[in-house]
């Protein structure tokens, strides 16, 4: 599609073209299994190492501690299925449902979908936990989480914490990355492919599977060397952006009646999550139909026709309609036919 037609890169994100040219140059030149003893292997071993350190880099983190991964989806499942420890898993009411299903306990947000530390700190007086989840910004509206006081509160009890990053690459900082004992990325959310991420594990964790040595016994099974040279390539490219054209696109949809979910606390420089007075599923169809890809929120509960947890948390109800950018989204066309698409939708009504 077109970057004036494409307004789901929360979803995901168009592959970047110098990231294409990576991925095809290592289905070419890197074909043999790293692991084999020859040159040839040893020479995209050294490739792997590479990516390996320049992402732990990137993430202020030992490479020893980067793990390459299918995405963050089987990384979330990584550390919240196989972390030790006594106690429950307390995971924030606005997780993306990857990290929602493994929750024992829920944290809740206030009104901005901001999780709400005083809460954090109850639970974690209340009754013992092994694991505390929350994620860097949230996917549907693009709240951005305060990591580094949620890790404070953690720390004083002696409880880890997990971050589930997926949304911050290529949007805003990620200093904040350092904190946290496990990080978990996707790399089709920054320009990446699809089918590889990273963990990163500063704590000992049980292997995801056993079957071999790879990943420094993590995980089992030949590397997918284009996959990570493609996920490292779209990282090291990925810098913050500007709030510009959401604040321009924020402002039409505020005239239009809508209001805009988590406004007025930290979000993404990309997100426009607003709520209008009509179905948000009928609103993203006529939004299609005029020609523009958007959506109602996490596309992994996209079609399933029940009320978003993370709307339900903030103490909303109803469906909302979600725009988000890309560094090269052009919105004119957008904020010129949202007007009318918005009006005869609400004749429909």
């Amino acid at each position: 599609m077109q970057p004036g037609t494409y307004f789901d890169h929360n979803a995901t994100t168009p592959l970047l073209p110098h990231v294409a040219d990576v991925v095809v140059a290592a289905m070419h030149d890197a074909r043999a299994n790293p692991h084999a003893q020859y040159r040839s292997a040893q020479n995209v071993a050294a490739s792997v190492d590479r990516a390996r350190r320049s992402v732990a880099r990137v993430l202020q983190a030992d490479p020893n501690h980067v793990v390459f991964t299918s995405g963050a989806t089987e990384s979330n499942g990584h550390v919240l299925g196989k972390v030790q420890g006594r106690g429950d898993r307390l995971v924030s009411a606005i997780e993306h449902p990857s990290v929602a299903v493994h929750a024992d306990r829920t944290i809740p947000v206030d009104r901005s979908g901001v999780v709400r530390l005083d809460a954090l700190d109850a639970l974690l007086t209340e009754a013992p936990a092994r694991l505390v989840s929350v994620m860097g910004a949230n996917n549907e509206t693009g709240v951005v989480q305060p990591i580094l006081d949620v890790v404070e509160v953690c720390r004083s009890h002696g409880v880890p914490v997990h971050c589930d990053a997926s949304q911050m690459p290529g949007r805003v900082s990620l200093d904040v990355l350092s904190a946290p004992d496990f990080v978990t990325l996707s790399g089709h959310k920054m320009g990446g492919p699809r089918g590889v991420g990273v963990l990163v594990a500063r704590r000992p964790i049980d292997p995801l599977h056993r079957g071999g040595p790879q990943e420094r016994g993590q995980r089992a099974g030949t590397v997918n060397t284009p996959g990570v040279l493609g996920f490292t390539a779209a990282l090291e490219a990925a810098t913050p952006m500007s709030a510009e054209a959401r604040d321009a696109l924020e402002a039409v949809c505020i005239e239009l009646g809508a209001d805009i979910l988590g406004r007025g606390a930290p979000r993404l420089p990309n997100t426009v999550c607003a709520l209008f007075d009509v179905p948000g599923d009928v609103l993203v169809m006529a939004l299609d139909l005029a020609g523009f890809a958007v959506s109602t929120g996490s596309a992994c509960s996209s079609g399933a026709h029940k009320q978003s947890a993370v709307v339900t948390s903030m103490g909303r109800t109803g469906a909302p309609v979600r725009f988000s950018l890309g560094p090269d989204s052009d919105i004119s066309q957008l904020v010129r036919r949202l007007p009318e698409v918005v009006t005869r939708v609400r004749a429909a009504f």
